[in-house]
């Protein structure tokens, strides 16, 4: 008896290990809508964007959440240049609240958390067992379905839930060479802000020569550039 509760409990256990479950948000970035896709299972997350019609509006997207060593891996791009960055998992700290609503049909709580520059709203799933959410969001016990920033700038929504084909890490290049700590990528990118906006002040008394520069993200790393209007040349 024993031993085919063994049996049985190890086979549920790998079940649940396989099973993916692929989540579309509505993904809000600065006025701008586009759709994006979670796919995860209990070892790997994978945040994707979903090709709109027009590609010119389309912008590369890949986070990859590894939950074995809690970690995560982002693609992004600053001015052409391609970065792979390794981060924590889940690292913003959550303060839970009373308020709740329904989304997609599921009861979801409140949390909010202030998390490298903005503050956030979420409201997460209980009776989905799973830490994840759109984007780097999560660490709350149930899966994010949304968030707001508090500034109006962004907002992720679920608008669909399906269980999903089975993923694995293996499958995905995370170019392990090339990442670089979120440290030494925040420094990078300061850097180029930093040698563009040089290059717009250098060539401002030229006539027609006038640039405004504003580099959109959720974190706000450099805030002359990701705040109100951004940098003017004049």
């Amino acid at each position: 008896m024993r031993l085919l509760l063994y049996i049985l409990i190890t086979l549920l256990s790998h079940h649940t290990y396989a099973q993916s479950l692929q989540v579309n948000y509505e993904s809000l970035y600065d006025g701008t809508i586009y759709t994006n896709q979670l796919t995860i299972n209990d070892s790997v997350s994978v945040w994707d964007i979903i090709p709109g019609k027009d590609a010119a509006d389309n912008v590369d997207e890949l986070l990859i959440k590894n939950l074995a060593d809690s970690s995560v891996t982002l693609l992004d791009y600053i001015f052409q240049k391609k970065f792979y960055v390794k981060d924590t998992l889940h690292p913003m700290r959550w303060e839970l609240l009373p308020d709740n609503k329904i989304i997609q049909g599921y009861s979801c709580s409140a949390a909010k958390t202030f998390f490298r520059g903005r503050m956030y709203m979420a409201y997460y799933a209980k009776d989905i067992m799973h830490s994840g959410g759109p984007w780097k969001f999560g660490g709350l016990p149930g899966l994010i379905l949304e968030v707001l920033s508090m500034d109006e700038v962004y907002h992720f929504r679920a608008m669909h839930i399906q269980k999903g084909n089975d993923i694995y890490l293996s499958d995905y290049d995370l170019h392990e060479n090339e990442q670089i700590s979120w440290p030494e990528y925040c420094r990078q990118v300061i850097h180029k802000i930093s040698q563009y906006v040089h290059y717009m002040q250098s060539v401002s008394n030229n006539p027609g020569s006038q640039v405004n520069l504003r580099i959109e993200r959720p974190e706000i790393i450099y805030p002359l550039a990701q705040s109100t209007a951004g940098i003017s040349s004049e």
